[in-house]
């Protein structure tokens, strides 16, 4: 349903196109910031993995904090002039509809969180054992 307006171009410029487009970018990048930013708000109280940024976490995580948040600005930007509200040449065929799809997904999650979710979800579920880590034996030479 978000690609039909696809079909319709105006003045030859696929602005709903340009929109889904819009759409994945910030879906992509919102999933990326939020292991990121809860990263940032546990701070040592997480406990790393074999593969960390050790001290650096921080400074990187911020940075990546506020380059998708630019991004993501970058992405629900009107495409044409005429997709600006208060132009004289406003047109809704013109509107990039990215904030109005996103914004609706964050709000209907949201409210499903706070109705029923956040009672009853505990996290994933394992489904597979992990194996202690062995230390590999070399080879007979």
């Amino acid at each position: 349903m978000l690609t039909l307006p696809a079909l319709y171009q105006r003045g030859g410029i696929p602005v709903a196109f340009y929109a889904v487009v819009s759409v994945a970018v910030i879906g992509l990048y919102l999933s990326f910031i939020i292991p990121i930013f809860l990263r940032l708000r546990m701070g040592d109280r997480f406990t790393p993995g074999p593969w960390t940024l050790g001290r650096r976490y921080k400074l990187l995580g911020w940075i990546a904090v506020v380059e998708i948040a630019i991004i993501s600005v970058y992405f629900v930007l009107p495409i044409v002039p005429a997709g600006v509200p208060g132009n004289p040449d406003f047109s809704w065929t013109a509107v990039n509809y990215a904030p109005l799809a996103v914004g609706g997904v964050l709000l209907g999650v949201a409210i499903w969180w706070y109705a029923s979710a956040r009672r009853w979800f505990t996290g994933p579920r394992r489904t597979v054992e992990e194996q202690a880590a062995e230390t590999p034996t070399p080879p007979p030479s």
